[in-house]
């Protein structure tokens, strides 16, 4: 196995995926392609390696935004397009595991609480058996089993069961670049519904709204499955319907989560910390934290560390409208997180890469 540090991206739609490998591996022709309304770019450059990533973002500075430093050190970090708004994919459920970290250091939440009404917001086939995966590794009937699958398996059943116990007032921040995470089951479920943004409702409005229908249901309802979803319409569902946020906002919280050794963040950190249970992060890390997502075209991730050495970072890459052949080449070699990995582990990487990657 190559050295992969970010374990996991997260949820992710691939309805189309098994088709379009077959087209792409039909010849080798040179030529931009249209499948379903979502142009493949088969004249892309090859990726094979990091210093190739790192090419590509340069050339394609529209494409990607970054946070990255030091931690307590982050007017000496490096940033690109760090403050706008950009699809979050799976990363934004770092927000409910802070907040209902809180609840439960607090006393309001009973981490044994049942929450059988998981199972109400489960679509399956949308998830990429993130919601099966979790109820393997311990289920998600209790408050404590749900925010497990949450991150771990980012499980989106279960984080809309956290989301509608959290409420949307607890969820509201007035920290720039963060949002108000509508449910995900909402989203799918409007992108379904075809809801456009000139409908003259409001996203968030119409996503806890739609999930609101799952929600009324008796508890432990299992939704039907929703049909096949283009690939363009996941890539518009992406772009238009998704929750947003900035990677420098991202950055920020995951560091104070980092930061605060106190109990109110001690389940997000337990939860976030995950890939310590494999050896190989065990011999590099004292402290790791991730979360990553992945939709069409969208990879995003948030991460802090502390290694070895005493060497502590904070690193948010958000990559963005991405070609459908170059998206789908980095959910199988992962180099996205080789370059997160050189950006938290190697000495003056942050430094080096700014002229390149900063603006």
């Amino acid at each position: 196995m190559k050295k992969k540090l970010l374990l996991g991206c997260g949820a992710f739609l691939l309805f189309a995926v098994i088709t379009v490998i077959a087209l792409l591996a039909s010849g080798p022709g040179r030529q931009l392609t249209e499948f379903v309304g979502y142009i493949i770019e088969t004249d892309e450059p090859d990726i094979p390696d990091t210093p190739a990533l790192i090419a590509y973002l340069e050339a394609h500075p529209d494409r990607y935004a970054l946070a990255a430093w030091e931690v307590g050190r982050e007017d000496a970090g490096i940033f690109h397009d760090a403050d706008s708004l950009w699809p979050l994919a799976s990363t934004v459920k770092i927000i409910p595991i802070a907040l209902a970290s809180e609840e439960i250091a607090a006393g309001r939440w009973d981490p044994t609480t049942p929450t059988p009404e998981v199972e109400n917001f489960y679509l399956a086939g949308t998830d990429g058996n993130a919601h099966p995966e979790a109820s393997v590794d311990g289920g998600t009937a209790t408050i404590a089993g749900a925010l497990h699958g949450m991150i771990r398996w980012s499980d989106n059943a279960a984080t809309d069961a956290i989301l509608f116990r959290l409420g949307r007032e607890r969820l509201t921040s007035t920290t720039p670049g963060l949002p108000t995470p509508h449910p995900l089951s909402g989203t799918m479920l409007l992108s379904n519904d075809g809801f456009t943004l000139d409908s003259g409702v409001n996203v968030d409005d119409a996503a806890w709204a739609r999930a609101g229908q799952l929600a009324a249901n008796p508890p432990g309802t299992t939704p039907p499955a929703p049909p096949f979803v283009a690939m363009r319409e996941q890539v518009r569902m992406t772009r238009e319907l998704d929750n947003k946020g900035s990677a420098r906002a991202f950055a920020q919280l995951i560091e104070r989560i980092f930061l605060d050794e106190s109990e109110k963040t001690a389940v997000a950190r337990k939860e976030l910390q995950w890939p310590m249970e494999f050896q190989g992060n065990l011999n590099a890390f004292k402290v790791f934290g991730t979360k990553g997502g992945s939709l069409a075209g969208t990879l995003t991730s948030a991460t802090y560390m502390e290694d070895t050495r005493g060497n502590r970072r904070v690193v948010a890459l958000f990559l963005h409208d991405i070609p459908f052949a170059t998206w789908m080449g980095l959910m199988s070699n992962y180099l996205q997180q080789d370059l997160e990995r050189e950006l938290l582990t190697e000495d003056g990487a942050i430094e080096r890469l700014r002229p390149r990657l900063g603006k």
